[in-house]
């Protein structure tokens, strides 16, 4: 600008708006990064590289009771019990100082008032503009109520395992001594019976004068002493199937459907029932075992499917996630579903004697072979249109 006279001014002129946003883009910046510091919940910290404290949030006084002038003259040594420095020095060393935080870990604090308390803690690496270590800082968690929740838990954990190992001996003792019981009085019972049926029969055939009532009773008593036999066989097998040790091998399944079914054919020639196989799935199991369970089943369906004009029985299985399911189904009379829980217990029977023969142990043995071998059983029926049973054995 040149006015009259001979001085001459000059002005230089900046723009600043940029710089006035940039000013007051920091300044709230950093007051929200103030309020947020001082209203965390989690406890905040920062120290140089000797420990001394130099800046903490408002959690962290609350937490251990100090002031701002107190906590400021404390080193985070000041506030820990000796005994964790081996592993907090173990921690700076191998997890800080090299990759510039630790995991989280867990420690102690001593409070102002001397009681110490257990803290979740979280440590950071602090650098200078040349890469040198200035200081850290860290987020601390006061977990004394986890860890009386957690004490409380293994407590009750601890109990209720006590429980189960003492229930378990109960279930045990009373399993053993049922099995011997079983045993004892199947074996024992055998003799007498013996010479119930033996004596009947010399009676029939050395008498030959007796009168025809006396017949009729003492034929009744040949039959139902041999149904008793057939009973005491089936109590044996039951009491050998929990007894048995389980010797796993791989077994060839529908070898031994085969061979199952040509043993009910020697027993049985004169069933109708049609029986088709299907590809059955090779697992490991014990072969007594999957023998008694595919005999057991079969016989039953040939048996409940005789009165149907054309029996069929179908032998297949298929493939779940973690378990092979074998099933055998027939197209005879069937069951009410209603009734499907007492299906698998000693002495259950859905149909009388006089329809169908049988001790109703049957499916109690198959229940016990399959559970022994940490495989599952059930049925599903309508009543007049057949019954379908599956069992399962685990994928190795």
């Amino acid at each position: 600008v040149n006015y009259s006279g001979d001085h001459v001014l000059q002005f230089i002129c900046r723009d600043i708006t940029l710089q006035k946003k940039n000013e007051v883009a920091i300044i709230e910046s950093e007051e929200k990064y103030r309020r947020l510091h001082e209203t965390m919940t989690d406890c905040f910290v920062q120290t140089d590289m000797s420990g001394q404290i130099v800046s903490v949030n408002k959690s962290y006084k609350e937490m251990l009771g100090y002031t701002s002038e107190e906590v400021f003259k404390l080193k985070c040594l000041d506030i820990t019990p000796a005994k964790w420095a081996d592993m907090e020095n173990y921690i700076l060393e191998k997890q800080i100082l090299p990759r510039g935080y630790s995991d989280v870990y867990e420690k102690e604090y001593i409070r102002k008032d001397g009681t110490v308390f257990p803290i979740e803690i979280r440590v950071f690496l602090l650098k200078d503009s040349k890469g040198v270590p200035s200081g850290m800082w860290a987020i601390i968690r006061d977990i004394t109520e986890r860890k009386k929740i957690e004490e409380t838990i293994l407590h009750i954990n601890e109990e209720l395992e006590q429980r189960v190992k003492i229930r378990t001996a109960q279930l045990e003792d009373a399993y053993n001594e049922m099995e011997a019981f079983t045993y004892s009085v199947s074996h024992d019972l055998r003799a007498p019976l013996r010479a119930i049926d033996g004596f009947s029969k010399m009676l029939l055939q050395d008498y030959s004068d007796i009168d025809p009532e006396a017949v009729r009773l003492l034929n009744i008593i040949c039959q139902s002493s041999g149904n008793m036999g057939k009973l005491i066989d089936d109590l044996l097998v039951f009491s050998r199937v929990g007894r048995a040790n389980i010797a796993t091998a791989p077994l060839k399944m529908k070898e031994i459907v085969s061979f199952v079914i040509t043993q009910i054919k020697r027993e049985n020639a004169t069933h109708k029932a049609v029986i088709n196989i299907s590809e059955l799935v090779d697992l490991p199991g014990d072969k007594t075992l999957i023998t008694q369970i595919w005999t057991n089943l079969i016989n039953n369906a040939i048996k409940f499917s005789s009165k149907t004009q054309d029996p069929i029985v179908e032998i297949g299985c298929y493939a779940e996630t973690k378990e092979v399911v074998y099933f055998v189904k027939d197209n005879g009379v069937g069951f009410d579903m209603k009734y499907v829980d007492k299906l698998f217990g000693v002495f259950q029977r859905l149909h009388s004697v006089d329809e169908f023969d049988g001790t109703g142990i049957g499916l109690a043995i198959v229940r016990k072979a399959i559970i022994r071998q940490g495989g599952r059983v059930w049925a599903e029926s309508e009543e007049g249109k057949g019954a379908a049973f599956f069992f399962t054995l685990p994928l190795i």
